[in-house]
């Protein structure tokens, strides 16, 4: 998929659901300051998805490159990348839903199940008892 493609998916599912920065599930206990993000939800949301598309292995490197460097028309008001690390757990929520309601496929009523025994989860009998 592409950027523009990604974004406007995940915008059209927060415009739908009425999501902003304002409705935080998971918002800490103690409020520091109110201050307005330059990145939308959507943007960070987008951000996250992209890098896991990306073949990058470490965020850092994703963020730093492709967003600061190579994708700076896309992003004019990118952050910083320690201040985007804050804003990522805004987006969880986000993404978790955005995900399980608009990118899962139907089911067509045909499942299988795997009844491979896990070596790990049997029962070891200890000796010494």
């Amino acid at each position: 998929m592409d950027l523009a493609e990604i974004f406007c998916a995940i915008d059209d599912y927060c415009t739908q659901q009425k999501i902003n920065w304002n409705v935080k599930i998971l918002s800490p206990v103690v409020r520091k300051r109110n201050r307005k993000f330059q990145l939308s939800l959507s943007e960070v949301a987008t951000i996250v998805v992209c890098f896991h598309l990306s073949h990058y292995r470490e965020f850092k490197n994703y963020y730093l490159i492709e967003i600061k460097k190579n994708l700076k028309s896309e992003f004019p008001k990118a952050v910083s990348y320690n201040r985007f690390v804050e804003l990522m757990p805004n987006a969880l929520s986000v993404i978790a839903s955005f995900l399980s309601n608009s990118c899962l496929g139907k089911c067509s009523g045909i499942s299988f199940i795997d009844s491979t025994i896990l070596w790990s989860m049997r029962q070891q009998k200890n000796p010494f008892s």
